[in-house]
């Protein structure tokens, strides 16, 4: 999988796995889009996703067109790759690892 994420001109933030990317579109498997909201118990700001577009079957290819994307795709934080695979394929993912650094 090619975990990505880029932005569009209207301001939504997506979640891809890139299929492929040439010089007029983006081939993209199970797009989601990055909201945050307020946690219904706290009230603090997490992150979720939403099918895009939300009628949308799974699984399938959508072309979007670089014309409508403003930032070049790139690749995501680690934890919230994971949060992504375990919404797309329902797996229950354990957290990352914290990594030690020997210097």
């Amino acid at each position: 999988m090619n975990i990505k994420t880029f932005k569009l001109i209207n301001g939504e933030e997506l979640i891809a796995d890139i299929k492929s990317l040439d010089t007029t579109h983006i081939h993209a498997e199970n797009v989601v889009v990055l909201q945050v909201m307020a946690h219904p118990e706290t009230g603090r700001p997490i992150q979720s996703f939403c099918n895009w577009p939300a009628l949308a079957k799974q699984d399938q290819v959508m072309i979007i067109p670089l014309t409508a994307v403003m930032s070049y795709p790139a690749d995501v934080h680690e934890e919230l790759e994971r949060q992504y695979l375990s919404s797309v394929t329902g797996l229950e993912l354990p957290p990352a690892t914290p990594k030690i650094l020997l210097g």
